[in-house]
């Protein structure tokens, strides 16, 4: 039986969680975009990345600069079609300035094929800059 999309992002989530980043690619197609807001003179990581080797240069580029504390999916919301919504909240320590940021964020996929073809997040830029900048 086929993956629904809402399997797939849930698969997202957990194989983050599990650190199996071979799977968690898995769930990504080859021409995926990832958008985060912002810019990157603040916001190192903000920007579109376009493939899977571009989406994982944009999580390294977060790892090295915040270590994250805590990070929770909360609510997943799908349109029974190719969009899934997730609601949830995260916990950051900025590595160069050690503050905290308590954050709630908002994630937009689409899926096609049973592959994440579009991410694009949703947080509080301002108050990432901030702690970011010092």
């Amino acid at each position: 039986m086929p993956q629904s999309n809402l399997d797939t992002v849930q698969a997202f989530y957990a194989r983050i969680a599990a650190g199996d980043m071979e799977a968690f690619f898995a769930t990504l197609d080859d021409g995926v975009e990832a958008v985060a807001p912002g810019s990157r003179r603040h916001i190192p990581w903000a920007g579109t990345w376009r493939g899977k080797e571009a989406f994982g240069e944009m999580m390294n580029t977060l790892a090295e600069a915040v270590e994250i504390q805590q990070y929770e999916p909360a609510r997943f919301v799908s349109d029974g079609a190719e969009r899934v919504i997730v609601v949830g909240h995260e916990r950051l320590c900025t590595r160069k300035t050690r503050r905290v940021v308590d954050s709630a964020w908002v994630h937009e996929f689409t899926l096609a094929d049973g592959k994440v073809t579009r991410f694009v997040e949703h947080y509080d830029t301002d108050t990432l800059a901030v702690a970011l900048a010092g």
